[in-house]
């Protein structure tokens, strides 16, 4: 097995028990109601997959660096996903379904076209190296409820005109990366992704709620402000983009 194979392993293992667990803010403010649980959050969820993934692959020096670097920079993603890129080969995939987005938030509006711009110019987010970009997917016009990849890659695309062909094969590609750790809006949140699908921890939630989910990518980067841009960070055996680079 592979390193995103192992990933995968944990990832919906996690997802698909976790009863003894609960959302660490939750278990803040009600500490003796859930005294027995292990508390979980979105960066938790994250580095326990990676740390797993790594001590199963045989790189456990590796797995104390991921351990390491969330402590000294205070659990912020940015930091791992560059940390990744930069000593473990693996590649940042910028993405925003829509560029041209604008919302009534003036602050919302600029973090969606600045976000581009600098990758664009800069190949990079938050200084995350991302050479590769998913862009205009799912514009403000069209937003399936139900996008994961598959039948509506070109029925987003067949929307966008000129870009068809080239927005068609790089959501396509995207939806078939076996594994990624994503960030959203400068790492406010963070998440895991897997063949089209987001998977993400609440951590407000109790174990019998809404405390892991599963998300289509394109409903997951369009359905709040603060989801509308980020990267994706993919391991070298995972990494698939090779029909677009920005």
């Amino acid at each position: 097995m592979k390193f995103s194979d192992y990933a995968v392993e944990k990832m919906l293992g996690l997802y698909n028990n976790h009863a003894h667990q609960v959302g660490s803010r939750l278990k803040e403010r009600e500490p003796i109601n859930y005294e027995t649980y292990e508390a979980t959050d979105c960066i938790t969820y994250v580095m326990q997959v990676l740390k797993y993934a790594y001590e199963k692959a045989g790189q456990d020096d590796f797995s104390k660096k991921v351990s390491a670097n969330l402590a000294a920079n205070k659990a912020d993603g940015t930091k791992l996903a560059k940390m990744l890129v930069k000593e473990d080969n693996w590649t940042g995939i910028f993405y925003n379904p829509d560029s041209r987005y604008t919302h009534a938030n003036e602050n919302d509006g600029k973090e969606n076209s600045y976000a581009t711009h600098i990758q664009r110019k800069k190949n990079t987010y938050y200084d995350i190296p991302a050479p590769y970009a998913a862009l205009e997917y799912a514009p403000q016009s069209f937003v399936p409820e139900t996008a994961a990849g598959g039948g509506d890659t070109l029925k987003i695309a067949a929307l966008i005109g000129a870009r068809i062909s080239a927005i068609a094969a790089t959501f396509t590609q995207l939806m078939s990366i076996k594994f990624g750790f994503g960030c959203s809006r400068g790492g406010i949140h963070t998440w895991l992704f897997s063949e089209g699908y987001v998977y993400e921890v609440h951590w407000l939630e109790p174990p019998d709620g809404n405390l892991y989910e599963k998300s289509g990518f394109a409903k997951f980067t369009t359905r709040n402000e603060e989801q509308r841009t980020g990267i994706i960070v993919v391991p070298p055996d995972a990494f698939q983009m090779s029909a677009y680079r920005k």
